[in-house]
């Protein structure tokens, strides 16, 4: 499934102007008859493509709760979407900006609005987000910026979720339901990207993150 070929097929080149990706030579033939600049990339697969110049980056997919499709989170276009068997792109969660980690919580959508430092709680009805620009432990030269890398929910049913707070080199659990948080510091030289939650039983998989951070 390529985003170029279901409706997201315009990048930017490096001095920010619009720019058509695609594997197809026809599809660039025509793009260049008609005056659009135009990428065209014969192998997806093997052909890198700077990130900037993407159409959606997606950087992470997940399945949907219902088993109806893939949850895809689009950095570029700042939402979710599901992808389902038509391979049609639907907009699930949006008003994100660089988007990491969609995922399902049983009847609700979860994801992080890394720039804008929120976790933000698609329902049925409704979204629900939860800011993070009034915690404390943030160099004071990064002002309003914030980078919140991903989140986790603890556990399927709990209302503790666990984020990734680059800015203040933390990891930051809050339960929702309790109104509480605890911050917890991690080695500032440490670029820590995603997490996972295991089971307390998962014995082999402990001793292996532990032999990786030694």
């Amino acid at each position: 499934w390529f985003a170029w070929e279901h409706g997201f097929d315009t990048g930017s080149d490096p001095d920010g102007n619009p720019i058509i990706l695609t594997r197809s030579a026809e599809r660039a033939a025509q793009a260049s008859a008609e005056g659009k600049a135009c990428m065209l990339i014969p192998d997806p697969p093997v052909e890198a493509v700077p990130t900037a110049q993407r159409a959606a980056f997606i950087n992470s997919v997940d399945y949907n709760h219902d088993g109806s499709g893939f949850l895809a989170t689009f950095f570029h276009e700042g939402a979710v979407f599901e992808i389902g068997a038509n391979k049609q792109a639907v907009r699930k969660i949006e008003g994100l900006k660089n988007p990491h980690g969609g995922k399902a919580n049983s009847a609700d959508l979860m994801a992080t609005s890394t720039g804008t430092g929120e976790i933000v709680i698609q329902k049925i009805d409704r979204q629900i987000r939860y800011h993070f620009d009034g915690l404390e432990g943030k160099p004071p030269e990064l002002d309003d910026l914030e980078w919140i890398q991903n989140s986790a929910l603890a556990s399927a049913d709990s209302s503790l979720i666990i984020a990734i707070d680059s800015n203040r080199t933390s990891f930051v659990l809050f339960d929702t339901e309790q109104e509480c948080y605890d911050r917890i510091p991690y080695n500032p030289d440490w670029a820590v990207q995603d997490l996972a939650v295991i089971q307390e039983d998962s014995e082999e998989l402990l001793k292996a993150a532990r032999r990786m951070l030694s």
